[in-house]
């Protein structure tokens, strides 16, 4: 049952969506296409980077970067995106992340549309590791749902949160490694630079399909902790306000 209202909830956003605007589906495309373009011209003739295949190398951790901050506002939101669903009918307030984040998610897999072409272009290896790409994918679900869930709860008892959230995502996107690779981290400091999950998601991406190697698993292994912990303890502290959230005003 909680199944289809996700399924249907997601179709019904996105076919919203895509009616109120004129470019549509289009926009999903040109939106991480857009930002890969103005980095890249920043990176590549202002500070003069040299990265092979760096426009590839870019896009990958723009279009998943995008996809993790996307997911987690809108996770973090659903509960008040969805405050009329949840006056007609009740429901389990976990269940709005799955809600938000399922569209994002399907946009980024719009988006990788583009990415594909981008990579054969630039003579970048089809290999077996694409076997690993629906786990990636799924890791990467997971954990956005894992992060959301606390931020849910907590959204609609602190509404200046967007704020805080929006601003930690931006300061965030400079710390993942969205920029700049593996070999310009420190020794010293990168056991503990992929326990950022994004970081270790980024560098995953890029192994399968830039590099033609398999990903790490143990560095998403690791990289799984403190958004599972994140998830343990919103789910218990949205199961505890499940009946009170709907009498706050939204």
């Amino acid at each position: 049952m909680y199944l289809n209202i996700v399924l249907y909830k997601t179709y019904a956003n996105l076919k919203s969506e895509i009616d109120k605007t004129y470019l549509g589906c289009i926009w999903w495309v040109l939106e991480p296409v857009i930002n890969t373009a103005v980095f890249y011209f920043i990176f590549v003739y202002i500070l003069k980077n040299r990265t092979e295949n760096f426009v590839v190398f870019l896009y990958i951790g723009m279009a998943v970067y995008g996809w993790f901050s996307g997911g987690i506002q809108a996770g973090a939101n659903s509960i008040l995106a969805h405050s009329g669903l949840m006056q007609q009918i009740w429901l389990p307030k976990a269940l709005f992340p799955f809600i938000s984040i399922t569209n994002v998610s399907w946009k980024f897999l719009f988006s990788l549309l583009v990415l594909l072409p981008l990579l054969w272009w630039h003579h970048a290896p089809i290999s077996w590791a694409y076997l690993a790409l629906p786990f990636l994918f799924l890791i990467q679900y997971t954990i956005i749902v894992f992060v959301s869930m606390p931020l849910a709860g907590l959204i609609p008892y602190f509404q200046d949160g967007k704020t805080v959230l929006s601003t930690v995502l931006g300061v965030l996107m400079w710390l993942s490694g969205v920029f700049y690779g593996r070999e310009r981290i420190p020794d010293s400091i990168e056991p503990w630079f992929y326990l950022n999950p994004i970081a270790a998601m980024i560098e995953a991406f890029r192994t399968i399909l830039v590099d033609g190697h398999w990903p790490r698993w143990d560095i998403l292994g690791k990289a799984m902790i403190l958004p599972l912990i994140a998830c343990v303890l919103g789910v218990a502290f949205l199961k505890h306000v499940d009946r009170k959230i709907t009498k706050l005003p939204m």
